[in-house]
Parts: C-alpha cells; structure tokens; sequence
C-alpha cells in the first residue's frame, strides 16, 4: 500500500560490483510479505567519490501492509562493511480522511434509525459478511455501564419506546479491524416526548445517620431538578416545603450531599420535583416512634437576635406570623408562651437546625400545655360532647361505625384503595393504543394503586419470558388479595379467538405480534380461573366505548363485573376500592373519575386517529409494510396449560 522511499548512502567494497540489500518487513498482521530488494553499484562508480554521500533513491510502489501497520526497513552492504541500516515506518491510520474515502478497510458505518412499534436501529448499506459492533451509551452518565451488540449489514437491533431518553446515543464500527472509525449519533437528544422516560427511570437514594440526612439524586440524563426538606402532618396530606431547605440537584455529582441538624421524625420527608411536578417523596423516618400529642404546632425562627426574637408559624409551606396564623385560634395569648419556652425552657424539637443553633430553625412544639391551661372549661365541654358521641354509637352501632370509618378513610385516596395490588393485562392494537394503556396505569399509580403493567418491567419480560412472568405476577395478585384487569380492544378479541381454536389443553404452537406482551401467554392461566370458577372477586373487565364494542366480549368473561371506559369509571373505582358502597366514597370517587376521564380523552382521540389512518390506508391496499409491524405478525410462541 503506497510507495516507500529510502535514500541509500554508498560506501566503499571490495571487486567489481558494490551492493546493497534492502528489506521491508511487516510488523503487524493481516499480511507476512516479506521483500527483499538488492542494489549493484559499479565499483569504479564507488570510486569516484569515496566520501559518504548519496549514490541514489530505491522506490518500491506495491507492498500490501494495514492501516496504523509498522513496517521495518533495513539496508546493509554484502558482504557486511558497516553497520545495518534500521528504520521503522509507520502507516497512517484510518483516522486519516483521505485513507476513509479510499481504502474501504476504512469505511465509517452509517445508520438509520426508524419509529415503529419500537424503536429500529439499522445499519445502511452494511456489508453482509464482516460484523460491527454497536454500543448503548447514554451521553451525559459516563460512569454508567454501556451495552454492546454484535450486528451484520442485514440486521437491525430494536429499542422500546419505554426504554429511550434524550441523551441516549449509539456508537457503530467494524468490529474486525482494531482502528476501526466509529460512528457516534444521539438520535433522540431533541426528542422532548422521551424526557418523562428520564424522570421515571431516576432514583432518589437517602441515607439517614444521627442528625444528618444524606441523599443521592441520579439519572440518565441532565435534569432541572430541586430537591427540598418538606412536612407531612399524616400519610394522606401533602408534603409541604420547609422554607430555605431547597437546594438544586446536580445530576452528575455522584456524591452523597446532606441537609445538616435533622431531627427524625416520622411526618419529616425528602421531596425532588422537576418541570412544575413532585417526582420523588421519600420518607426516611416513617418508623420512628414519638409521643403522641394531642395537638402540636410547626414554628419557625424568623429572626434571632439579643434585641430581636419572633417566630411564624409553618402553614402549607408558608411562614405565617403567629397573629395571622389560621390554626391558632389564641395566637395573642400564645406568642408570649412559645417565645418563653423556645428561649428559656427550651421545650420545643428541632426540626430542622441548619445552623445548628435557632437561627432559621423549625420547631415542633406541643400545645397540649397551653390548651389545658386556658381553656379548662373547654376540656368539660368537650368531655360532655364525646360522651353524647359515645351514647349515640350505642344505639347507632352499625350506621354511626360505617361513618366514623368513612370520615377516617374514604376521604382520603390512600384510605379507599390501600394500594392494592393492581395488574393490567392488555394486546396493543397500535402505538397509540399503549400508550393510552399506559395513561391508564399512570392514573391509577396515582390514586394510589399498585399498579403492574408489563410496559414498565420489560427486562423482567425478557429474563423470564411472558409465560413465567404473567405466573409470578398473578401468583402475588391472588397471594395480596390484589385483581386482575383484562382489558379488551380488537387485538385482545382476535387473540382469544385463536386460543380457543389452538386447543391449548395440548401444546402448541402459537404467534403474537409483540414479543413483550403477556396476554396472549396470560390467557393460558386467565381461561382455567374462568372455567374453574376462581375469578370472582379477582377479575374486572373493561374496554374503551369509543373503540371496542361491549357486547364483542367473549360470553364467558361476563361472569366478572365488566365496565366501559370512560363512562363507567366511577363504578370502575369503587370495585378496585373493594369496599363498601358509601355515599362519601362514591362523591370521592366521581370527582377522581373526572380527573382521569379528562387524561384518558387525548389518548383515546390519538387511538380513533390511528385507526382510521389505518383503514384509510387498508382501502387502497398500501398496507404491505405496516401490516408486518402494526397487525398480528406471529411468531413461535409454546403454549402450556397451566392449572
């Protein structure tokens, strides 16, 4: 490859010829070619200069050799009069340009990448024979472990939706040349749709030790992030943030940061929140023990000095003065107490010391003390009335137990759905279709609900395989006493009608589009439950009016109550409640159905829209490609009868 030149200096012998033996000797593989080259000089010629000078140049145009190869070069004199001539010459590697465009051991890969179903990554043009080497790296997480895997010119290597965030990028090379040029593209970096994939696959991680609390925030990619000390008064309230507590989050600083002079406490927490929403609340305190009291009050030191001492009181994130503080209904008589007992008795829990001393400090103080004190006629009326309350639960037992439970419970989300165990069981019709599944699952999470949907365990899927994870997780819906939703859409119907012609009391041989999707393998433990008479109280079916007609549902899946979305979602709730049919449940529940009726609306207009660009095109026969990758494309799948 390419000529090397030599100048060759001359040097006196002995008869008629002087000579000179030059040889190119590679150090590297793919090639063992060896030349030897031998140069005669007339004697008489050596003569008329006996100083050294040059004689002349020896130029050899054809010696195969490897980009970034080392070639020896050595020239002596036969018979050997001086000492060898040693060079090495260093061919240019192929991160030389010109070596790119012209030798095509040094050809840059190209891809392209296509959004189907899932995300298809496609090397153009590739050669058929050698392999490449394509590697998962996120851009912005250099310490995170990348993934490489082995690709020809005719494969293509697929990404779920679920799995994609802005800053992950591909690198694509020869793997059989070790200086091969590598492509590097981050296809999806302007891609702002795949930025709540980053908010979702992040981690809050707290460490709590003495009075200092330590946290780790990290994700894939760079993030806008706070995170801040907030108060939970109970589990079914809202964390509030404790004022001055905030601090930004720096996604790559891999290092645990703290918040300094922490009391524990159980309603103390920890919250991130990010593009206007809370995406982390974690509370590292919840099973320390304090003494109960029976009415306490959240302060904050808001100036501290020898002349000048005043506090507020924390209301929903707010300093409020204690004159206008709304959960102090004597704030006049008890400013001058609470100041005495924070400055000379010292009475009052340090919430939250950030300088350990009262500066900005947050105090927990009881005033159970001061109520006792001003107000003991207030203790014998409020004794009168709790024994009125306690001979009305006497008489009315029943009825007035029904309402202490719902005036405990069912006015809380936590308190109607006890985070039951819920599993989406679905066969997605289009793109469309999962993500409205799961804008569904999303709400329900919410609520909340324990929610399992097999979009968000695809790795699960793919260790396991849908057979085996459908079976766990129906395994811990029974052992939690959790319900199974199945959720038909026109994909679903077709999948049962082939289970039922399969015969799947034998094994078989079946096809699903999706390989991700459980429910075509849920169906073979699904159909026993029905037949076997197990599925009352652990099934619900529902559909979507706009897309799936109701009375399409196989007969024999009508023995579980069946809903239609979202008109029906308030009864829908109350059956994933699994309580009793009360009037304050059932206000609770419509205006949480309204909520998510308003969510689920876009996502059921993008499904209509998918399906009629679908039929559109089925009328002009133009679906030859998309049929592939958007109907039943069945592949093997071994079906199994389980009891």
């Amino acid at each position: 490859m390419g000529g090397s030149r030599r100048d060759l200096t001359a040097e006196l012998g002995i008869g008629s010829h002087y000579m000179r033996a030059v040889l190119l000797l590679p150090q590297v593989l793919p090639t063992q070619m060896c030349v030897e080259v031998e140069v005669m000089v007339p004697w008489s010629f050596a003569q008329r200069s006996p100083d050294l000078q040059m004689k002349g140049t020896v130029t050899f145009d054809c010696f195969l050799t490897a980009p970034k190869d080392e070639l020896t070069i050595k020239a002596y004199t036969v018979p050997r009069y001086s000492e060898e001539l040693n060079l090495t010459h260093r061919v240019p590697g192929c991160k030389l340009r010109a070596l790119r465009e012209e030798v095509r051991i040094c050809e840059v890969p190209t891809i392209n990448v296509s959004f189907q179903r899932d995300v298809l990554i496609q090397i153009v043009n590739g050669s058929k024979v050698r392999p490449y080497i394509l590697r998962l790296e996120h851009n912005n997480s250099g310490k995170l472990p990348s993934s490489n895997h082995k690709l020809t010119g005719e494969s293509n290597y697929t990404i779920s939706h679920s799995d994609i965030v802005p800053c992950l990028c591909v690198q694509v090379w020869l793997s059989d040349y070790r200086d091969a040029v590598r492509l590097k593209a981050c296809p999806f970096e302007n891609m702002s749709k795949y930025q709540e994939n980053t908010w979702r696959k992040s981690n809050l991680t707290l460490r709590p030790r003495s009075d200092i609390l330590t946290w780790e925030f990290r994700a894939l990619c760079d993030l806008s992030a706070e995170i801040s000390l907030c108060w939970r008064p109970n589990r079914e309230s809202a964390c509030h943030d404790i004022p001055h507590s905030r601090k930004n989050v720096s996604v790559h600083v891999h290092v645990m940061q703290e918040f300094q002079g922490v009391m524990p406490h159980p309603s103390l927490c920890v919250q991130v929140r990010g593009d206007n929403k809370t995406r982390h609340t974690k509370c590292p305190y919840d099973d320390v023990t304090v003494p109960s009291v029976w009415s306490h009050v959240l302060l904050m030191v808001s100036e501290h000095s020898l002349s000048n001492f005043s506090l507020c009181v924390l209301e929903e994130g707010d300093c409020v003065p204690l004159p206008k503080s709304a959960s102090l209904n004597m704030a006049g008589y008890l400013e001058e107490q609470l100041l005495r007992d924070v400055v000379v008795h010292h009475k009052c829990a340090k919430v939250w010391s950030p300088h350990r001393n009262l500066t900005g400090a947050v105090l927990l103080c009881s005033l159970d003390e001061y109520v006792r004190l001003r107000w003991p006629l207030a203790w014998v009326a409020s004794l009168m009335i709790t024994c009125s309350i306690l001979l009305l639960l006497v008489i009315k037992k029943r009825e007035l137990e029904g309402c202490v439970h719902s005036l405990k419970k069912d006015y809380s989300s936590t308190g109607l759905f006890q985070n039951r165990r819920t599993l989406l069981l679905y066969s997605p019709d289009h793109d469309a279709f999962k993500m409205l599944i799961e804008t569904l699952a999303s709400a329900l999470k919410d609520l909340p609900l324990a929610v399992v949907v097999d979009l968000w365990h695809r790795g699960d899927l793919d260790n396991l395989g849908p057979m085996q994870w459908f079976h766990r997780q129906r395994l811990k819906v029974v052992e939690e006493g959790g319900v199974v939703v199945l959720v038909f859409s026109k994909a679903a119907l077709s999948a049962c009608d082939d289970w039922f012609q399969s015969k799947p009391r034998t094994t078989g041989s079946m096809s699903w589009k999706d390989p991700h999707s459980a429910f075509a393998a849920a169906l073979n433990c699904v159909l026993p439950d029905f037949l076997e008479g197990r599925s009352s109280g652990r099934y619900v079916v529902a559909c979507f009016e706009d897309l799936f007609n109701r009375k399409k549902i196989p007969v024999i899946f009508q023995r579980v109550p069946v809903f239609t979305l979202p008109s029906q979602l308030t009864d829908f709730l109350l059956t994933l409640s699994k309580g009793v049919h009360t009037l304050p449940k059932k206000s609770l529940l419509k205006g949480y159905s309204q909520k998510i009726s308003s969510r689920l609306q876009d996502a059921i207009n993008q499904c209509r829209t998918e399906e009629s660009n679908l039929s559109s095109k089925r009328q002009w026969g133009d679906l030859s490609s998309e049929t592939s990758s958007s109907d039943y494309n069945r592949d093997s799948l071994e079906v199994h009868h389980l009891l």
